[in-house]
């Protein structure tokens, strides 16, 4: 049974999320998306849905991505 799971991530963040959004998507038969209607400031919400277990490995891989992201983030400031 699909679940739809809301994360709210950066708005610096979803290029990169949206680059590694197919091989997120077919690694664990999950669906990403950004509504547009869930932009606030600076920080929009992701929907990632799909079966329980999916989401939960595709939330993840997404959270060591932001990680990454974070890092390279920084020291590029």
């Amino acid at each position: 049974m699909p679940i739809q799971v809301a994360k709210t991530i950066s708005i610096d963040a979803r290029n990169t999320l949206v680059r590694n959004r197919d091989a997120l998507q077919t690694k664990h038969n999950v669906q990403i998306y950004f509504p547009k209607s869930l932009v606030r400031g600076a920080y929009q919400d992701m929907i990632i849905k799909g079966g329980v277990n999916a989401t939960t490995k595709a939330e993840r891989q997404i959270d060591q991505i932001l990680i990454q992201w974070r890092q390279e983030f920084e020291a590029f400031k």
